[in-house]
């Protein structure tokens, strides 16, 4: 993992976290995962 540089993983809440990451692509990830775990649900989804 240290050649992708991940050196350390923990947990934060997700505001925390899009403040801590430090590469875009993996912010706009975080991001999309959280507007997915906070969307209200769908009729689709049961």
């Amino acid at each position: 993992q240290l050649d992708e540089g991940i050196t350390e993983c923990i947990w934060l809440p997700l505001e925390e976290a899009l403040d801590t990451l430090t590469y875009d692509n993996a912010r706009s990830v975080l991001e999309m995962a959280g507007e997915r775990v906070t969307e209200e649900p769908t009729e689709e989804a049961g």
